[in-house]
């Protein structure tokens, strides 16, 4: 059969070799395919549910920096503000500040 770890392992064995006989034999080959099936069919599903969660994290931080910047310039009417230097400046920086701690948070992991 070949040495245990070594180069020359034989890989496929035949009926008589592992025991089997006929119908067992048939039975085990089916099982082994059958998981096989199953691992490649459960890869694509995690590449696919993958894929699909990197695209919706992107859009929830843009839909959040969105509602922040309407809920800063719905606040200049209530609030009663006016359009100067620092306001401006104000926005700037936060619309700022939003998008590096966006970033930060995909960053994350590295």
């Amino acid at each position: 059969r070949g040495t245990a770890g070594g180069a020359c392992e034989k890989v496929s064995y035949t009926a008589e070799e592992t025991g089997f006989t006929g119908r067992d034999f048939s039975n085990v080959v089916f099982t082994m395919k059958f998981l096989q099936d199953s691992l490649v069919q459960a890869v694509i599903q995690t590449i696919v549910i993958s894929l699909c969660v990197a695209f919706c994290i992107p859009l929830i931080g843009t839909f959040n920096i969105f509602c922040v910047i309407c809920y800063l310039l719905g606040s200049w009417r209530v609030l009663d503000w006016e359009l100067d230097f620092f306001n401006v400046l104000y926005l700037i920086m936060s619309v700022g500040s939003m998008s590096r701690s966006a970033e930060r948070c995909l960053h994350l992991r590295r």
